[in-house]
């Protein structure tokens, strides 16, 4: 199976493109569905990842390998769900007041004209 041995290489795309191609053929073929899915997660696409091994799940619902990839992707979407919450939060925190400017008048300009 090509998919396969890309996914050895680290070839991921192309162990994606590999999985697409079986799943045009056949849409519930679990291994294909399996490896598109860690081939997402690879990829930090954890929607999709997520939706392939859903539906692995459906067709298959005592697969111990996507359930662990299940527990894997809810993992990785905390992770990323507390970066961006840290990202935003300093965003919208309150800014420091501006700089009072100085007052007008103050300098030497125009003394002695």
């Amino acid at each position: 199976n090509k998919a396969a041995c890309y996914d050895k290489e680290g070839r991921v795309e192309d162990s994606m493109g590999e999985c697409n191609k079986a799943l045009d053929l056949k849409p519930g073929n679990v291994k294909a569905l399996f490896r598109r899915g860690k081939a997402y997660l690879a990829l930090n696409q954890l929607d999709e990842a997520m939706a392939d091994m859903r539906q692995l799940l459906t067709i298959e619902p005592g697969s111990q390998a996507a359930q662990q990839q299940v527990q894997l992707i809810k993992g990785r979407q905390r992770q990323q769900d507390n970066k961006d919450k840290a990202v935003f939060s300093k965003m919208f925190s309150k800014a420091p007041p501006p700089k009072k400017a100085p007052p007008a008048g103050g300098g030497s300009e125009g003394a002695g004209a």
